[in-house]
């Protein structure tokens, strides 16, 4: 019977050569890697008294405070946010913002949407008011929009602990019981969670806004669940704010579509994750920044098994983030990076799918400490782009192929360690390394990583002694880098020196690579693809 199925199954594959054409990659040396934007555009965190952000809305937008204050300020299409935190014994600072639009109404909240304040910009678009630094703030101004009443501002719904839910019974049902909110309607506005161990549960319906505020906002809230709710056309389709360090619940944030909005689709910010909050099994896309935002000592959350696709950018990771486990999206058509660490630390990223992103697949600059290991990171302009200030990463186990650069490391990023990636047909260089001082390291001190121009004998990989690995070192173009224990083509298993037939294919090797294949048995860390058996039975025709 097994030799039945295996003629089957050649006879197959032989036919479907027969379609097969070959082609060449155009390699084109005049070539130079696309500077991307910075990741940390749109935002500033700085220490003074005087700020200034541009963005086509406010393009002359600038913020004065009385007092020295830390202040990161952050402006995306017509919404300002601000977050102040203590830097000395002032209590209190005037600011003035500069740069609104003249004699309009705007609506400024603190912390959250129950401390409003309406107020209206003078002819030169000026503001000013009194802030408390006794403790940090988040401070977000919306502007008045035709769907807006002067008076009341945005539509906001607070769900809370009590017999109704606070507003739940007027878009839904209240299981008291469970803090349950269950949508029975679609609604034009934001829900804002006012209690702690609330579901909100959006039924498969739609939460539309007017193109600013925040679709779900949660601000020091703990054990809640976001789950089965569309979310679109707001600044931000779902906002957690200053989480609370002694986390004893389990937060979810779970299978919702979020896209179409001006900022990021889920922004989460100084939120201690505890290792209880995931988000996962989201669909994340059309954002105007990042699909999910992580930024501000946001730690230890667990984002997987999410579809992240067409955002500017797919998944960043911001400004003294870190410990967060990244594993198992699918991360592609993003119009930046598909994933960017920045600023971050000791994230883990894992087993995830990042393909066809306009700029870098994996994107890092100021960060360090990383795990990357077994993506599949394919047909992105650079696969891995070390950029700037980037050290102590491990990078491992990653299929990087068919990117214009596969990892591409500048100058000054030092004390990255590389090896068993498989680094496959990248169109310019498997990797580049622009290297003038510091060092990285291109193999473990055992194996290095696969090069598909340097894995056979004649691209100069000769393995006299079989044992997977080339006699001779790989350098790395443009620097002083050496992959000293480059890895063997996997082939190299039935085809090697003291293989059974030598370069030939025996029929009993032919059998050993179709049990390969069917019982996806890796090979020299490699598992077999229809294409790779394809290889070998013309190997073993011939």
């Amino acid at each position: 019977m097994r030799g039945i199925v295996i003629r089957c199954i050649i006879a197959t594959i032989i036919i479907n050569l027969l379609f097969i054409g070959s082609g060449l990659a155009v390699y084109d040396q005049s070539y130079e890697l696309k500077q991307p934007v910075n990741p940390s555009s749109g935002y500033l965190t700085v220490t003074d008294t005087h700020f200034k952000l541009n963005n086509i809305k406010y393009p002359d937008l600038t913020i004065n405070s009385s007092n020295p204050v830390n202040l990161t300020f952050k402006s995306v299409s017509e919404m300002v946010n601000m977050r102040f935190n203590l830097i000395n014994d002032a209590t209190a600072t005037h600011i003035t913002l500069n740069g609104l639009t003249p004699l309009t109404t705007y609506y400024k909240y603190e912390d959250d949407y129950h401390n409003q304040t309406v107020f209206t910009t003078d002819s030169n678009g000026i503001y000013t008011y009194t802030q408390d630094l006794t403790e940090k703030h988040y401070v977000f101004i919306i502007p008045c929009s035709e769907n807006m009443s002067i008076e009341n501002g945005p539509n906001v719904k607070f769900i809370s602990d009590d017999a109704t839910g606070g507003d739940c019974t007027s878009i839904g049902t209240w299981d008291f019981g469970t803090k349950t909110c269950t949508l029975t309607t679609d609604f034009s506005g934001t829900i804002q969670i006012d209690s702690d161990c609330i579901t909100l549960d959006g039924n498969g319906h739609t939460l539309t806004g007017s193109n600013t505020g925040n679709g779900v906002y949660i601000f020091e809230k703990e054990g809640f669940t976001i789950k089965d709710l569309e979310i679109q056309n707001f600044d931000d389709g779902i906002t957690c704010g200053m989480g609370i360090w002694d986390i004893s619940n389990e937060i979810s944030i779970t299978g919702n579509i979020i896209s179409n909005n001006n900022n990021n689709g889920i922004s989460v910010t100084e939120w201690p994750g505890g290792n209880k909050t995931t988000i996962n099994e989201n669909i994340i896309f059309n954002n105007n920044n990042y699909g999910i935002f992580l930024s501000f000592g946001s730690c230890f959350i667990t984002v997987t098994s999410n579809t992240i696709y067409n955002n500017s950018g797919g998944l960043a990771t911001f400004d003294v983030a870190g410990y967060n486990t990244i594993t198992d999206n699918i991360i592609y058509e993003n119009r930046g990076s598909g994933i960017i660490l920045c600023q971050s630390s000791c994230e883990y990223i894992s087993n995830n799918i990042i393909i066809d992103n306009f700029w870098s697949g994996i994107f890092l600059e100021m960060t360090g400490g990383h795990n990357i290991k077994d993506n599949i990171i394919h047909n992105n302009e650079c696969g891995i782009n070390l950029y700037e200030k980037t050290s102590s990463n491990d990078i491992t186990g990653n299929t990087i192929s068919n990117n214009d650069y596969g990892i591409y490391v500048r100058d000054g990023n030092n004390n990255n360690l590389f090896y068993h990636n498989f680094l496959i047909n990248n169109t310019i260089y498997n990797a580049y390394e622009y290297l003038e001082t510091g060092s990285n390291y291109w193999d473990n001190g055992l194996s290095g990583n696969l090069w598909s121009n340097y894995d056979e004998p004649g691209e100069g990989c000769i393995d006299i002694d079989n044992n997977g690995i080339c006699d001779l070192a790989y350098v790395i173009p443009g620097g002083s880098g050496i992959d000293h224990y480059p890895m063997v083509h996997w082939i190299y298993e039935w085809t090697g020196v003291s293989s059974d037939g030598g370069s030939a294919v025996t029929t009993s090797e032919l059998q050993d690579a179709i049990h390969h294949w069917l019982d996806d048995i890796p090979v020299r860390n490699h598992l077999l693809s229809t294409e790779d058996l394809q290889q070998i039975i013309v190997l073993w025709l011939g």
